[in-house]
């Protein structure tokens, strides 16, 4: 019988909002697309969850003040790697089976 696993809902990533006026390029972006964006930031709050909570349930939770937002341009989706034969493997080994021929 399988056996029930208990897991802790993930949550989303964070997100950012930005005009045109803090940010020109996106004018030009497209939806769907992913971008790079240097962002220089003040951290403005840390904390540690509540007290009342067990130490391994506390986590760190920080607020910035965004100063300054640059566009580094298009991200470049890497290629995939495939599950499968590793051709680099199996390079050495054809050059470790002439060595036994």
């Amino acid at each position: 019988m399988a056996k029930l696993v208990e897991t802790k809902p993930s949550k989303p990533n964070p997100s950012v909002s930005l005009s045109e006026d803090e940010l020109e390029a996106i004018k030009n972006w497209k939806v769907g697309q992913k971008y790079t964006i240097t962002m220089n930031v003040e951290l403005t709050r840390l904390s540690r969850g509540d007290i009342f909570m067990d130490e391994k349930d506390r986590t760190w939770d920080a607020s910035f003040k965004i100063l300054d937002v640059s566009e580094g341009g298009e991200v470049e989706e890497k290629e995939e790697k495939k599950p499968g034969v590793n051709k680099d493997k199996i390079a050495v080994m054809k050059k470790k089976m002439k060595e036994y021929d």
